[in-house]
């Protein structure tokens, strides 16, 4: 969540949610040591750490519930088989997206790259690896591609939607909810697209469905 002074607000939960702010407080818990127990944390970092200036992180700590799904369990039928129920979880947030698409450098760059090369896109079959809300997708309709196949796990895929439809561009991007991994598309695709990296390059872990979607 963003509070109304721009600070972003990071709600955990814990067993011991006044251990936690107490050591968050004293500095014997970093956000450094949050970020291997909750997924949001790490695409705050990812983002934050491309801003200046750094914005002000608080943290919320609450009492975790018996079942709580944002926290996860091996045994748990929500969790993903590969582990990954959590991560997909989190980019359902769309305050996670407002993060990268507020970072201009970035968004910039890519847009860019596609708009400068429309020769590669002209005509052709394009599938997004893991689209988000779907910006470069329909940058890539804008290009002139003739269809292109917006693939994406979380539950973003339906804010995506409305966001082509919005666009007039649902005649070009089809936005396919869930993993590149189990779904069939309908023909082969001549360009793949995929906004994979994370912080220190590998971090969200997407490159290997980007390489199973070239294969």
């Amino acid at each position: 969540q963003k509070s109304d002074d721009g600070a972003y607000i990071l709600t955990v939960a814990s067993d011991a949610p006044e251990q936690l702010a107490e050591g968050l407080d004293n500095g014997t818990i970093t956000m450094q040591d949050l970020k291997a127990q909750d997924p949001r944390v790490h695409l705050l970092m990812e983002v934050l750490l491309g801003q200046t200036p750094l914005p002000t992180i608080r943290v919320q700590c609450r009492k975790m519930e018996d079942e709580d799904p944002g926290m996860g369990d091996e045994d748990d039928p929500g969790m993903e088989e590969d582990g990954r129920g959590g991560y997909f979880d989190s980019y359902g947030d769309i305050s996670v997206h407002e993060l990268m698409l507020q970072d201009a450098p970035r968004m910039n760059a890519y847009r860019d790259a596609i708009a400068q090369n429309m020769h590669l896109f002209k005509d052709k079959v394009v599938l997004d690896v893991g689209t988000g809300t779907g910006v470069l997708a329909m940058w890539c309709a804008k290009a002139g591609a003739r269809v292109v196949y917006a693939v994406e796990a979380s539950e973003i895929a339906g804010m995506a939607r409305k966001l082509v439809a919005h666009n007039k561009l649902e005649g070009t991007v089809k936005v396919i909810e869930g993993k590149i991994e189990d779904i069939e598309l309908p023909e082969k695709v001549d360009v793949i697209i995929s906004e994979w990296m994370g912080f220190h390059l590998l971090h969200e872990s997407m490159l290997n469905s980007v390489i199973i979607a070239r294969d």
